[in-house]
């Protein structure tokens, strides 16, 4: 795909809204057509001057990516979405992390798409009888397939309690465990971290002219990879419906059977007590005007 078709799929407004709608709050991350000296599509995460994480909340935000990217070629956000990014600080710190998406991710190695689409349908089958039904997200990313539960199907009360880094991991891990026989074509991984990004909806693939489709948890069985045309493709716009709360009980059961996410660094934490130094000067300054008035007296 030539530079030109890649603007014009990206100037569809159906694109741009879908891919604002799932990057909004998260970290962005873009394959550029320009390849590097490895090879491999260039990938760009930081605003060229600056720094900053790139991120994208409207339409502005993405005409910029545009204009900045000599033909952009994939769109990924992160499975985190975050309070502030402003700074590259703020994505290396856990305290900012708002909400996480536990994921699975579905690959075929020597198998076919419709057995990818299977383990697919017997995972959101497990969800379903784990309580979530209405807060999952199914895409075909090009080559396999991605299972998202919303970050937000975790109420607030529970992303206070436990980290979303550990909700998502933990919920990710024990789902996968009982998931039926997966095809020796197939494989399922957990590849939750903390900067880890997934194909935005309606974005290109980094290599093959396919697009990112959502997929109606229900017609699974229907899905064909004839659905992905960048010219005529097929996708399912109620992907962001979620209940909070819904994946609540997912959690406590997961994070009691598999623990936190196994390296996490603890978020940063408001200081409750000034440093040493400052509270020595301070005592100092206390008991020398305890003087000065035991002198006046």
């Amino acid at each position: 795909m030539d530079k030109e078709a890649l603007l014009s799929h990206y100037n569809k407004p159906d694109v741009v809204e879908n891919i604002i709608a799932f990057s909004r709050g998260r970290w962005l991350a873009l394959h550029c057509a320009e390849r590097g000296s490895d090879g491999k599509p260039k990938m760009v995460r930081y605003e060229p001057s600056g720094g900053k994480p790139l991120k994208i909340n409207n339409t502005e935000d993405f005409r910029r990516i545009l204009l900045n990217c000599d033909a952009p070629r994939t769109f990924y956000a992160s499975i985190h979405r975050y309070s502030l990014l402003e700074r590259a600080e703020d994505v290396r710190d856990m305290g900012n992390i708002l909400s996480t998406m536990p994921t699975w991710d579905i690959d075929p190695v020597g198998g076919c798409w419709e057995d990818v689409i299977r383990v697919a349908a017997g995972l959101v089958g497990v969800l379903e009888k784990l309580g979530v039904s209405r807060s999952v997200i199914v895409k075909w990313s090009g080559e396999g397939a991605h299972v998202h539960i919303h970050g937000e199907a975790f109420s607030e009360d529970v992303r206070r309690r436990f980290h979303p880094l550990d909700i998502a991991y933990a919920a990710t891990e024990y789902v996968l465990h009982r998931v039926g026989d997966i095809p020796p074509g197939v494989k399922v991984e957990n590849k939750i971290d903390p900067q880890r990004v997934f194909t935005c909806p309606l974005s290109l693939h980094r290599e093959l002219d396919r697009v990112c489709v959502c997929i109606n948890p229900s017609e699974l069985s229907s899905f064909s990879v004839e659905w992905t045309s960048p010219e005529n493709y097929r996708h399912y716009q109620g992907w962001r419906e979620y209940v909070e709360g819904e994946a609540d009980e997912l959690a406590e059961k997961a994070l009691q059977a598999i623990g936190p996410y196994p390296h996490h660094t603890r978020r940063r934490q408001r200081r409750r007590h000034p440093p040493l130094d400052q509270h020595i000067t301070r005592t100092l300054q206390k008991l020398s005007g305890i003087a000065e008035n035991d002198e006046e007296a």
